[in-house]
């Protein structure tokens, strides 16, 4: 229900009765019509299957008040069975309800109304129900009853308090069916809504009423055909109920009334829903009152610090490490100190923010930093040419620990060793570190070594981002009479005019093949275009004595033809910087290292770019120690399960020998004995029944799936675990070790697929047993998820 998560159980209760009267005196005229087609018809006097009809026969031959015969019990009833059921169901609902989303699955949402409906059959339904069906199939033979108490002490003298309780059996079966469905499926299509956040109004509350009416009526049914035959005014027992309408309509019978039935639980359905969230809604207030919580209230009763005040009796500055202490004097200063605790001064009387805190006097925090003090005290002065003077004392002991700190950096000695390229390395924690020689403006011209510059990005991050990171590192370039960062280029070489196989550039291929000597003809100008993986030249011909004539001529003011700016590499172009760091080191693999052109620099800085072998080294060490711990477990595990399996298969054997013996001992009683089908026919019943429920109530407690392979795994489960225990095999650290090395041949992967290489994972894995297991971890772990197997296979 809508108020499920914080109602009640009085409000619940209370609710519920509500909705029941109003469900049961709006809706009697069908249950009466739906009673009577299912009591025996009278010889020669058809009973019509139209409710309508029944209810318009009934009202001209014996009047309105006939068509309520019987009322005032099932108002009374009702009252109580949808009070019980609603209070019973809010509260096995909230004991099986998720802790995380607050709802039920479908099957525990059948299994909660199951069990609302049989404690609402012990409590009043079935008593209720006795009397309501005596009274109805009285009001047709001659009349023995005059009221509905009149009714319940003569049966009671007859029959004694089982006579109130005769069709329990039925009863229970039925109300456990209908209100499963029923509940159910109204709170089944509540959740429904709810994910999908579909408005709660009372139309939608009463259509959903309606269709759980629908189900709940072709499920139940025939319970209710044979409650009716067993609470007629002659009474009958299960059995005989079970026969009789048999005898009287076929397997069909069962079904006699539905129409009449439908007619009623369509509205009775979408009423009683309305009527319960109505009600519930009305009475919440009324049984649990809101509670104001002043937020005044909760601010005067906190006591926040209060900053202290440095005035004349302060206590001087003092250093924490050389106990110097300063003799500033009523200067005002920051302070960290804090004073006894006061309580929080409102300021709503004149008109102020009633939710600002009073401000204190002298408070650094309530003063513009103009007001503050800016001057260095002696103390504080003395105290910083103590630390320098010990700082350079230290040095001079130790000058090991800072080699050349002790010269300008305009003054560094040359090294022979400089670092002119740069280097990209992996981590274990799959970011990539690139070691960069990055200068900035230097007037040493003697000075050959860089302090290279460190730093860490990760491949799913833009190029834009190593670029923000280079300029923070770089000075400004003034421009125009304004400052810029430097402009930064990555350029890396072009996998399309590469081939893989030789390492060539195809234009250099085209190029030795051709035979410039013997055609006397060269491409002016010409277009290049990459035809099947090679540079095709397209252009206008023209003689090369043609070329070196106009070669001869004046330039007429022309600029003279420039040499490429990288003649060691031609074939690089330049990448966007949108363009995420692990697509374009995928590229610059090929070439084995890119080019980072910063403005103003001389000339530009190539990085190597390590191989796939080089980028998975963490990673494979990791996995191959990880495969190692695998293999060691390996076998226990599959000794441990082995014997798991066996065990379940042997109880799963027994079980069917059970039921083989008790089939061959309900043959022999039967048959063989002088107890016959009359009593062997309800003991079966009721062991069938009783089996079938305790199995249900065994699922339902487990929470397990309804099947034999639920069963068999949790009887594998429990052997796996004390076997696991007597070996010593610790089931979580496998988990983990086998969740860590899928891991890692997943992110392998992935490397190799960035750098299109072809990975052996045997070589790393090392054992066959190990990649056995790694795969059915992973086939268990997509089956979980619900996807299918050819992600699994393409993996694989």
């Amino acid at each position: 229900m809508s108020h499920d998560a914080a109602t009640p159980p009085i409000v619940s209760l209370g609710a519920g009765g509500i909705a029941g009267a109003i469900e049961a005196a709006a809706t009697y005229p069908f249950e009466f019509a739906k009673t009577r087609v299912q009591l025996r018809e009278r010889k020669g006097v058809p009973t019509p299957k139209n409710p309508f009809r029944v209810v318009g026969q009934v009202y001209s031959q014996e009047g309105i008040r006939a068509l309520y015969k019987g009322c005032s019990t099932l108002v009374i009833g009702s009252v109580g069975k949808d009070g019980v059921r609603f209070l019973s169901f809010d509260m096995i609902k909230n004991y099986f309800k998720d802790p995380e989303t607050g709802t039920l699955t479908p099957l525990r949402n059948l299994g909660a109304g199951m069990m609302s409906g049989v404690v609402a059959s012990i409590t009043c339904v079935t008593p209720t129900e006795r009397i309501k069906t005596a009274l109805i199939d009285d009001a047709r033979n001659e009349r023995r009853y005059r009221s509905m108490m009149h009714c319940v002490r003569l049966v009671f003298k007859e029959e004694g308090m089982l006579g109130l309780y005769r069709g329990f059996a039925g009863t229970t079966l039925k109300q456990a069916g209908a209100t499963a469905f029923r509940m159910g499926t109204y709170n089944i299509l509540k959740d429904y809504e709810r994910n999908r956040n579909i408005a709660q109004s009372t139309l939608t509350n009463f259509a959903n009423g309606s269709v759980a009416g629908i189900v709940t009526t072709f499920a139940t049914q025939p319970f209710d055909t044979i409650k009716t035959r067993c609470q007629s005014s002659r009474g009958a027992s299960t059995v005989e109920a079970f026969k009789s309408v048999i005898a009287d309509y076929g397997a069909r019978g069962f079904w006699k009334g539905t129409t009449m039935r439908l007619g009623r639980t369509v509205f009775s359905g979408g009423i009683l829903f309305t009527s319960y969230e109505w009600a519930a809604a009305l009475l919440q207030p009324l049984v649990v009152p809101k509670q104001e919580h002043h937020l005044l209230v909760r601010l005067a009763a906190q006591t926040p610090p209060k900053a202290a005040r440095i005035g004349r009796d302060a206590p001087a500055w003092m250093c924490s490490s050389c106990r110097v202490s300063s003799a500033v004097g009523q200067a005002t200063r920051r302070s960290f100190a804090t004073s006894a605790s006061n309580s929080v001064r409102v300021q709503g009387a004149n008109g102020g923010d009633p939710y600002r805190a009073k401000e204190l006097p002298g408070s650094s925090h309530s003063q513009p930093a103009a007001n503050l003090s800016q001057r260095v005290s002696p103390e504080e002065q003395n105290h910083f040419e103590v630390i320098e003077r010990t700082s350079k004392e230290k040095q001079a002991r130790s000058p090991w620990m800072r080699d050349g700190s002790d010269k300008p950096p305009v003054a560094t000695m040359r090294s022979a060793g400089a670092m002119t390229k740069g280097k990209l390395l992996t981590t274990p924690s799959r970011m990539l570190k690139l070691i960069l020689p990055l200068t900035t403006r230097d007037r040493n011209h003697d000075r050959k070594d860089v302090e290279p510059l460190a730093l860490l990005v990760h491949p799913q991050q833009p190029l834009s981002y190593l670029e923000r990171l280079i300029q923070s590192e770089l000075p400004m370039l003034e421009d125009k009479g304004k400052e810029r960062s430097p402009h930064i280029i990555f350029r890396a070489q072009d996998s399309a005019e590469e081939d893989i196989g030789t390492g060539r550039a195809a234009a250099q291929d085209v190029k030795d093949t051709e035979d410039l000597p013997e055609e006397q003809y060269d491409f002016e100008q010409a277009d290049e275009t990459i035809v099947d993986g090679k540079r095709e030249r397209t252009g206008k011909l023209s003689s090369r004595s043609a070329k070196a004539a106009d070669a001869s001529l004046p330039l007429h003011g022309h600029p003279e033809r420039q040499p490429h700016r990288d003649p060691e590499h031609p074939n690089f172009v330049r990448w966007s910087p949108s363009t995420e760091i692990g697509d374009f080191i995928r590229d610059a693999a090929r070439g084995k290292e890119f080019a980072v052109d910063i403005e103003g620099a001389p000339e530009a800085i190539y990085v190597g770019v390590p191989s796939f072998q080089d980028r998975t080294f963490y990673l494979r060490t990791r996995l191959q120690k990880t495969a190692r711990a695998i293999a060691k477990q390996a076998d226990v595990k599959r000794e441990c399960d082995a014997l798991a399996l066996k065990g379940a298969q042997r109880v799963a054997q027994l079980g069917f020998s059970g039921l083989i013996g008790w089939w061959g001992a309900v043959y022999y009683l039967t048959f063989m004995t002088d107890l016959g089908w009359d009593v062997m026919e309800p003991v079966t019943y009721l062991v069938g029944l009783s089996g079938l429920i305790g199995g249900y109530m065994w699922f339902l407690y487990h929470n397990r799936e309804v099947s034999y392979r639920s069963a068999m795994n949790l009887t594998v489960s429990r052997r796996q675990q004390q076997l696991y225990e007597k070996r010593g095999f610790n089931l979580s650290a496998w988990e983990g070790l086998v969740e860590e090395g899928n891991r890692l041949r997943r992110e392998i992967k992935m490397v190799a697929d960035e750098y299109d290489v072809e990975w052996d994972e045997s070589k790393d894995e090392g054992n066959e047993k190990v990649a056995e297991e790694l795969r059915k971890h992973r086939k268990k772990k997509n089956g979980e998820k619900g996807e299918k197997g050819e992600k699994e296979k393409d993996d694989d």
